[in-house]
């Protein structure tokens, strides 16, 4: 039986969730093969090869879902993330004077979240450098937002 794209997306989703990466990425490629600019199917693929240390090649996918659907707050703060994991930091800081225009506060607001989230995450893996980058684009996104400052120090 032939799978749908959102199907096969959705069992992409399961297999990734369950720890079952190889089937996990087989799928997102294959959902790929069928609709390369699949804004969903691009990020998942780039988390899940950021997961296993695929800087370089998660960062491009990434970038492919902020191309495709640049409305989701996730995917640009995940392509920030992966900027900054890369030491493209400077890159990052262009991206958000393309992109950020015409957001409104909510969207934000969503993103200096997932940035700030991204930083703790970091943090909790003592790497304090790019968590001290994400809690700042954090910032730049939202420059009142507290629980960023507070990361700050």
């Amino acid at each position: 039986m032939k799978l749908t794209v959102e199907q096969a997306l959705q069992q992409g989703i399961d297999a990734h969730r369950d720890g079952k990466l190889q089937e996990a990425e087989f799928l997102y490629r294959a959902v790929l093969n069928t609709q390369p600019t699949h804004p969903h199917a691009n990020h998942n693929l780039g988390v899940l090869l950021l997961d296993i240390g695929k800087i370089n090649e998660a960062t491009a996918f990434f970038k492919k879902a902020v191309e495709s659907d640049s409305f989701q707050p996730q995917f640009l703060a995940s392509y920030i993330s992966a900027l900054v994991d890369s030491n493209k930091g400077i890159a990052g800081d262009q991206l958000i004077a393309t992109v950020s225009r015409n957001r409104d506060a909510i969207y934000y607001q969503k993103v200096a979240q997932a940035l700030n989230n991204a930083g703790v995450k970091r943090k909790k893996s003592k790497l304090y450098g790019p968590a001290q980058y994400l809690y700042y684009y954090a910032l730049v996104f939202k420059p009142d937002y507290a629980a960023a400052l507070n990361n700050l120090g």
